[in-house]
């Protein structure tokens, strides 16, 4: 996408998207082509489909952390790594954090 038509995007987005929208934009929460996606929905649905983006990034960010601590902690107190075993960690704190 050329500069022009992105800037005309968030030119757009920022005059009548909804200002959860437009602040998700801004602070980068969204992408630009995101938030012009959801820009042409009504007020109550572009509300609703940003909450739910937003709760999967930030579910999908929790997963990633999980899974990096399980690593870090197995490296650590191991010095053969069985992938197997490591793969059952990660799968166990995954599941046991959604749980919770």
């Amino acid at each position: 996408m050329s500069s022009t038509t992105k800037a005309k995007r968030i030119s757009r987005i920022e005059r009548r998207g909804t200002p959860q929208l437009v602040e998700a934009m801004r602070t980068g929460k969204i992408s630009v082509r995101t938030a012009d996606s959801l820009f042409y929905l009504p007020a109550e649905e572009q509300r609703t489909q940003l909450h739910r983006r937003l709760q999967a990034a930030e579910q999908r960010e929790h997963g990633s952390q999980t899974a990096a601590r399980v690593i870090r902690d197995y490296l650590s107190c191991t010095k053969r790594v069985d992938l197997g075993e490591l793969q059952r960690k990660i799968r166990d704190a995954l599941l046991f954090s959604s749980a919770t």
